[in-house]
């Protein structure tokens, strides 16, 4: 429910002196849903978070680089060897100016081994 909606909600129930009435359980739930829609970028970060050794700093490095699943998947498909793909992401750096790091090896490897990998069951720690 928008905001506009709620706030007309709210005009629309309110008693004379400015007090609210009791809402069913119904409304109460359309009142305090979370309206915002989520982008295919706001779902790629969460996707990004649930891998393990990828939190959210190297998960934000990652999106500013490829905003989107599809991006990342293309990047994939042009890498011209088996360990380009790997450690496509090793090297990015992510952090405050003065404490750079890079994303490294290991989370480069594990995003690789849930979009690349043959079989569910990879060798790479997912």
């Amino acid at each position: 429910m928008s905001a506009r909606a709620v706030k007309a909600l709210r005009q629309a129930l309110a008693l004379p002196d400015g007090r609210l009435p009791l809402v069913s359980y119904r409304i109460f739930g359309q009142i305090n849903q979370k309206s915002r829609t989520q982008t295919v970028h706001d779902l790629f970060v969460k996707q990004l978070l649930q891998l393990k050794n990828v939190g959210v700093e190297k998960a934000a490095a990652i999106v500013q680089r490829y905003p989107t699943l599809s991006h990342l998947v293309a990047a994939y498909a042009e890498a011209p060897t088996e360990d380009a793909r790997r450690f496509l992401l090793a090297d990015f750096v992510y952090g405050a100016r003065s404490k750079k790091r890079r994303i490294g090896a290991v989370a480069s490897e594990t995003v690789y081994g849930v979009l690349w990998a043959p079989s569910y069951d990879s060798p790479f720690g997912v």
